[in-house]
């Protein structure tokens, strides 16, 4: 009987470790709001630029309508290719589709870019290399960053969109 109520036990804890829940982001924050927080977060911000939203859909090659609200962020030194974009999607779904545009971008920099960082500079190869996208909801984050400068971006951001 005790061997029992032990299987049950962990087959129980095991169940509720494994059930992950889906969190709830929020829909209303402005990308303007999540720009200066991520800003105050990188040490460079005097040397990025920001692209005009119907530039940020031709650099990207995105269709118009996948965002209604948009930021990237990019450096002008040509010493780092540091770069970040936000981006405000009307749906989930649109979201999605958005998250797979920007995945196929950040391969499509690797690729036209991997010979001349291999030989210029290579630590700035190695952002690249790591550079993520990640949805958080109807937003849709990626970083071409130090991978620990990413990694608490990102987890600003999601703080930032995360329902209280």
């Amino acid at each position: 009987m005790l061997k029992r109520i032990l299987i049950f036990t962990v087959c129980l804890i095991c169940l509720v470790a494994c059930t992950k829940q889906t969190p709830n982001y929020r829909t209303d924050v402005e990308i303007a709001d999540m720009q200066k927080e991520v800003d105050g977060l990188l040490y460079h911000t005097d040397s990025l630029i920001s692209y005009d939203p119907d530039d940020i859909r031709f650099y990207l090659d995105l269709p118009k309508e996948y965002c209604n609200d948009c930021i990237v962020r990019a450096q002008t030194s040509s010493v780092s290719i540091d770069e970040y974009g936000i981006f405000h999607c009307q749906t989930e779904e649109e979201a999605d589709e958005l998250e797979d545009l920007l995945e196929e971008y950040l391969k499509r920099s690797l690729e036209g870019k991997r010979e001349w960082l291999q030989s210029y500079n290579p630590d700035e190869l190695r952002k690249l290399e790591k550079s993520k996208v990640e949805r958080f909801g109807n937003y849709v984050f990626y970083g071409i960053l130090d991978p620990s400068t990413e990694k608490i971006v990102a987890e600003r951001v999601e703080g930032i969109l995360m329902e209280k």
